[in-house]
């Protein structure tokens, strides 16, 4: 476990992770490239592993062997560069294209498969893979349908973006090696699907059901029965309208906490006297 309060992304910079005791996550791109400067290079903790390229989804669950192959390999080339970096741990996509552009595209049990494949590397390399709850996608519904009305069956879908989905993905997987990431700003993709505040936090709360397969947070702030919450928006904690009792969850998870969006050093240590508050 990280010896650090909590993670915080590379470009808040040398002096205020110092002020404020952060790690950082940083990142490998799509084409191999690291954005870690070398600054803070000292405090990474966990890397965010690639998922796409020149803005092509990658796809683990591929029907086709060549791009299947192709994506493996680069992830693996991945977990190799976090390993090397000193990082003790990287955030996986689960990248099995469920459904994207109305065309039905990677199958349940290839994704585990592939998934199940980069796990094994992982371990053979000692780092411990943490897998992301995908987004859930609202690009077929107009801002104007409520929830209840929404028909979502043309929606882009990414396997894993379910609290369902996503812990199905670790039993089916069948590896102790692998934790999963919750994503608050993920998670509240899924909960927009009520206008019920009541309901929605309920929704929020289905991806805590098993909170000991929870390693890693990647936590943010979103909008709760908002038209704004069927965006990514990782805004900092306590600047939205999540509930301050979901919040206080994720702060009781055994998990390693990053703070994951782009924040002024203001903002960072309100949100860390916000959590702390809890």
């Amino acid at each position: 476990m990280s010896p650090y309060r909590f993670l915080t992304i590379a470009e808040a910079g040398a002096p205020l992770l110092a002020e404020l005791d952060l790690g950082v996550e940083g990142t490998i791109r799509g084409d191999g490239s690291v954005a870690l400067p070398e600054d803070v290079a000292g405090r990474v903790v966990s890397m965010h592993l690639p998922y796409s390229s020149a803005g092509e989804r990658w796809n683990v669950g591929s029907e086709d062997g060549v791009v299947r192959g192709s994506v493996l390999e680069r992830v693996k080339r991945a977990i190799d560069t976090a390993k090397g970096l000193g990082a003790e741990r990287g955030v996986i996509h689960p990248m099995g294209i469920g459904r994207w552009n109305g065309k039905t595209e990677a199958a349940w049990e290839r994704t585990v498969e592939g998934l199940r494949e980069l796990v094994n590397h992982a371990r053979a390399t000692g780092l411990l893979l943490c897998l992301e709850n995908n987004r859930l996608y609202w690009d077929s519904v107009p801002n104007e349908t409520a929830p209840e009305d929404a028909d979502r069956s043309n929606a882009n879908h990414i396997i894993g973006s379910t609290p369902q989905e996503w812990i199905g993905l670790w039993h089916a997987i069948g590896r102790d090696e692998l934790r999963l990431c919750l994503d608050t700003s993920h998670a509240s993709t899924y909960a927009a699907l009520s206008s019920d505040p009541t309901k929605a936090e309920h929704l929020l709360d289905e991806y805590l059901v098993e909170p000991d397969l929870i390693a890693h947070v990647h936590w943010s702030d979103s909008w709760l029965c908002d038209v704004r919450g069927r965006q990514d928006a990782h805004l900092p904690a306590g600047t939205g309208t999540l509930p301050p009792a979901f919040h206080a969850r994720v702060k009781a998870l055994s998990a390693l906490k990053h703070l994951e969006h782009k924040a002024t050093p203001e903002q960072l240590r309100a949100e860390i006297a916000f959590i702390e508050g809890l």
